[in-house]
């Protein structure tokens, strides 16, 4: 008779551990009702989307990534209020609603837009010149940069019809292949993206001044025979090789000028920061606006953002259409933008165009 082997230690274990679990799981059965705790698990993941809307109720999603977040514009709009804007924004969204209404449509708020674009496309070119011994050497983090900033540039012509050109949209396309053909080559002897900026600021800067010439032809007043002589003077020494770095300084005082006429309108005492924040949409921001006075009517209010706890509307306004006729910015945040088709760009500040 041949003995039976002993069981070893891990064998002994392996059946002390079934045997605790099944008196675990049996105690535990007596305390608690597992398949119920499961339904009701099921329940509140199924109702994640009531949640979602309840709380979409009940909080101001914007303007709370609008805190966390600032107002997305460039650096040097002005100081911050505290609350994630510019001195500037706050300053522009205090002043009354008509005046907004009417400045959104006003040749100078687009006068003010294009200042701020050349000062960036001159500072842009400032910038590759003096950063040219780092992109020789192919450095991805460089070259990246700069690529992200043409691309900006490039998506804020479109908010200026007068730098909305052919030519301005070429310029920016070879620039982007400089820099990807320089990280394709390696290290190489010199770097001509910076010329293809220089040659971009100064087609920026003969927008501007036909587009002010267009203003004082049309009688509008918005600036000075001075400064468009100053705008094409600006745009022929950039082509004959001015020093970028005067350049800058020269486009930043001439924006700083033809920014005064739409500070006038705003009725603002410092027009510092003033492109970069209607750049950044300010002036279609009506999400705490009353407009229980405005005649709807008369006004253009194509582009403006509204919401549906914080924009007041005149009496007997039909919110359902507004919603039909609007785009959610984003789901459930009860804010709008009036006019927009579904597939378009929620971006602030579609509605600064001439």
């Amino acid at each position: 008779m041949v003995d039976e082997p002993a069981s070893g230690p891990g064998e002994h274990a392996d059946e002390w551990l079934h045997d605790e679990h099944d008196e675990l799981r049996s105690g535990l059965s007596r305390f608690l009702d597992v398949d119920r705790g499961l339904s009701e698990v099921r329940t509140h993941v199924g109702g994640h989307g009531d949640v979602v809307r309840g709380l979409g109720g009940v909080l101001d999603v914007e303007g709370g990534l609008a805190s966390i977040l600032g107002t997305g514009g460039a650096a040097g709009t002005g100081p911050s209020t505290g609350t994630g804007e510019s001195a500037i924004a706050a300053a522009v969204r205090a002043v009354p609603v008509e005046r907004r209404l009417a400045l959104r449509q006003h040749p100078a708020a687009a006068v003010c837009v294009g200042g701020g674009l050349l000062v960036r496309a001159v500072e842009l070119a400032a910038d590759l010149d003096g950063d040219r011994h780092r992109l020789v050497l192919a450095d991805d983090n460089w070259l990246d940069h700069y690529r992200e900033r043409v691309y900006q540039l490039a998506g804020e012509f479109d908010r200026f019809r007068p730098f909305d050109t052919p030519q301005a949209r070429g310029r920016t396309r070879d620039l982007v292949r400089h820099l990807m053909s320089t990280r394709a080559r390696g290290r190489t002897r010199d770097f001509a993206g910076e010329n293809v900026a220089r040659a971009l600021a100064a087609d920026l800067a003969d927008a501007l001044a036909r587009f002010l010439a267009e203003a004082l032809d049309a009688g509008l007043g918005l600036t000075s025979v001075l400064e468009l002589a100053r705008a094409r003077g600006l745009a022929l020494d950039i082509r004959n090789r001015l020093a970028l770095d005067v350049a800058v300084v020269r486009a930043r005082a001439l924006a700083d000028d033809v920014a005064l006429e739409a500070g006038r309108r705003l009725d603002l005492p410092d027009t510092a920061g003033l492109a970069d924040a209607l750049l950044d949409g300010v002036l279609d921001d009506f999400t705490r606006a009353d407009l229980t006075d405005v005649d709807l009517d008369e006004a253009d209010l194509a582009g403006i953002h509204w919401s549906e706890r914080g924009t007041r509307w005149p009496l007997g306004t039909d919110i359902e259409d507004l919603r039909r006729r609007s785009q959610e910015t984003a789901p459930n945040s009860g804010v709008h933008v009036l006019g927009q088709p579904p597939a378009g760009n929620s971006r602030t500040g579609d509605g600064i165009r001439v």
